[in-house]
């Protein structure tokens, strides 16, 4: 299993006829780079669980990775925000993509 902890994340909602199941939640993780290095970002394979750790939620997928999201930094950066853009591009007439506060999917994922 692959674990990942972003330096900020967010909800991202797909929804549209090409969705399976109509409806997919995903994290969309990004990471700074650094002095030396470039900014990068995952988008997950789809949510499967959600458990609230206290300071963070551990996030599982369907490919079995899982996300450790601290609370802290449930937000877009920069980078991130772009890659969003580019994917409400990407999806247009196919399927809607939005972001949502963990909060909002809890029961969804227990």
């Amino acid at each position: 299993m692959s674990v990942y902890t972003p330096d900020h994340w967010v909800i991202v909602k797909l929804e549209g006829e090409n969705v399976p199941d109509g409806i997919l939640y995903k994290v969309l993780a990004g990471w700074y780079g650094g002095y030396l290095g470039s900014d990068s970002w995952k988008l997950n394979s789809g949510i499967t669980k959600i458990v609230d750790k206290g300071d963070h939620y551990a996030i599982d997928g369907y490919s079995g990775s899982r996300y450790l999201c601290f609370k802290n930094s449930e937000r877009l950066g920069s980078y991130t925000a772009s890659i969003f853009k580019d994917l409400a591009i990407e999806l247009e007439g196919e399927a809607t993509i939005e972001v949502v506060p963990v909060e909002s999917i809890l029961d969804t994922f227990k």
